[in-house]
């Protein structure tokens, strides 16, 4: 009697299943994509939520790719002082392009065989931290005296870059000619006290929208290494779910049908 009731109930569950084949793959399909969408969420949310959070660290620190914001721009000077006396100073705004943090000895002149006067100029780079730190602590005159010292190219300002040109004109003044050796130092300094706020301009708009794809392309290959076998074990669930939850096979389910009900009339005889 319990094998009848099993068969019995086999196929009234066929028969159950074959009356609702609609109901039962609509449902099954919602399932299906349900759970697809959520292995999927898992999949992508990381790649969704790095721009996201890139573009709000960005625009936090100023460098929005998107809106033109505002730029402080502090003050640039550019100080120029050599050991005979003479100073000069440039205070700008803009970005200033001479060359600076640097120091420059001049040699005297010399007449040459022909008839062009020379002279040897070396070039040394400044060791900026340093000697910034120091110089900020001396006005002109401390400055100037530096610049006397016989030894300042033993101090621990200059970095082992010592590049040597040679300077020519073909008429000097007597002046020129009477000068003697000096050194010139050319350094460069902002006051963050005074400061204009502008608009950025577009190629700084472009480079921060450069910087911004820089930004997310490193972090989402970096997240691609990190989730490598996360990700394939979620491509293997989403492949098992489109099997689980294939549409229904109604001729398979016809034939089983008709072997259940072939047997319960065998069991019945």
């Amino acid at each position: 009697m319990d094998i009848i009731k099993k068969v019995n109930d086999d196929i009234q569950e066929i028969e159950y299943i074959i009356s609702h084949e609609k109901q039962i793959n609509n449902k099954n399909k919602t399932i299906k994509n349900l759970k697809i969408t959520k292995n999927i969420m898992k999949l992508t949310l990381p790649y969704i939520i790095t721009p996201i959070i890139s573009f709000v660290s960005m625009s936090q620190l100023g460098h929005s790719p998107i809106n033109y914001e505002h730029v402080k721009d502090s003050e640039k000077i550019l100080k120029t002082i050599d050991n005979l006396g003479n100073i000069t100073e440039i205070n700008q705004y803009d970005e200033i392009k001479d060359i600076y943090n640097v120091i420059y000895y001049y040699h005297q002149w010399k007449l040459k065989d022909n008839n062009e006067y020379q002279r040897v100029v070396n070039k040394y780079m400044i060791d900026y931290p340093k000697f910034i730190k120091d110089i900020n602590t001396k006005d002109n005159q401390e400055i100037l005296r530096l610049l006397n010292d016989p030894d300042i190219l033993e101090k621990e300002y200059i970095i082992d870059n010592n590049q040597t040109m040679i300077e020519t004109k073909n008429n000097i003044t007597s002046d020129e000619l009477n000068e003697k050796e000096y050194f010139k130092i050319i350094i460069y300094d902002e006051n963050n006290d005074n400061f204009i706020i502008r608009e950025q301009n577009t190629l700084e708009n472009v480079k921060d929208i450069i910087k911004y794809i820089l930004l997310v392309t490193l972090l989402e290959c970096i997240i691609k290494l990190l989730y490598k076998n996360q990700e394939k074990k979620i491509k293997e669930e989403i492949r098992r779910i489109n099997k689980d939850y294939t549409p229904l096979d109604m001729d398979t389910l016809q034939k089983k049908l008709v072997i259940r009900k072939n047997n319960l009339r065998r069991l019945m005889e």
